[in-house]
């Protein structure tokens, strides 16, 4: 509202205060009059009367349009409550029956090995055994290392040139992305295009029905608008109609000159 007038300030101060004396739930369940994103567009005549648009209607010359919000922002969230006091013990409960008798448990484990005993006396020294036979023969040794390698042969002479293979068929050419592009004034006139795009709007503060001849939805689009901290979104409607709505960092509509490119195949 940095050019709003004195008196359009206080009108809208007014509004506001009105909204939430008449109760904002009430005004907000009367959905013609509550865009999608929880928006109430309005006018106040030159005689301070509201007037309450619906979807599509515009204020007449010489009303000043308002815009209010039915939900406010969501405040922080708020610090985390002190813990409280710990309450008594309670009593000891009465004894309970006795339970039934525990299964038979399992054998113990196997005691420890004993001691060795001490080793007796040497016996006497045996007779001497017969001679054996002749051991089988050994197997071969192992295979001696690789020689070095020798030197590299001369080079061989060089061949006959082969002949030339046949030229294949050229190929069929690439398909070329036909480009659309139209350059529009924030009122909605159409400054530049190159197909005889149309416009309408701007709606709402900032939408635009964009008409381009010989778009689709599969088109690629590129987008530029003028000005510090606005951003511009475009949507594919139906066939060659395309939606353009300018937002500013205050998440409100504004009106901008931008330019639209599309690349279609």
């Amino acid at each position: 509202m940095g050019g709003m007038g004195k008196r359009s300030l206080a009108v809208v101060i007014a509004c506001s205060a009105a909204f939430v004396a008449l109760g904002g739930g009430a005004l907000a369940a009367m959905s013609p009059f509550v865009s999608s994103r929880g928006v109430i567009h309005g006018c106040v005549s030159i005689y301070d009367y509201i007037r309450v648009l619906e979807p599509g209607q515009k204020c007449l010359p010489g009303d000043t349009p308002i815009t209010l919000r039915v939900l406010g922002r969501r405040g922080p969230q708020g610090a985390t409550g002190v813990t409280g006091v710990t309450g008594p013990a309670g009593g000891v409960g009465a004894t309970g029956p006795a339970g039934p008798t525990g299964a038979t448990g399992a054998g113990g484990a196997a005691g420890a090995t004993g001691q060795v005993g001490s080793t007796g006396p040497t016996g006497p020294t045996g007779a001497t055994g017969p001679t054996g036979e002749t051991g089988a023969t050994g197997g071969g040794g192992p295979s001696g290392a690789t020689g070095a390698t020798g030197n590299t042969g001369a080079m061989g002479a060089t061949g006959n040139t082969g002949a030339s293979g046949a030229t294949g068929a050229t190929g069929p050419a690439g398909a070329s992305p036909a480009t659309e592009w139209v350059n529009v004034q924030y009122d909605g006139t159409v400054l530049e295009s190159t197909s005889g795009a149309s416009v309408s709007g701007p709606a709402n503060g900032g939408d635009y029905t964009v008409t381009v001849p010989d778009t689709t939805a599969s088109c690629a689009v590129t987008s530029s608008v003028s000005g510090g901290g606005l951003f511009l979104t475009v949507q594919n409607s139906s066939s060659d109609v395309w939606i353009a709505e300018i937002r500013g960092t205050d998440d409100n509509l504004h009106t901008a000159n931008f330019s639209l490119v599309f690349f279609c195949q």
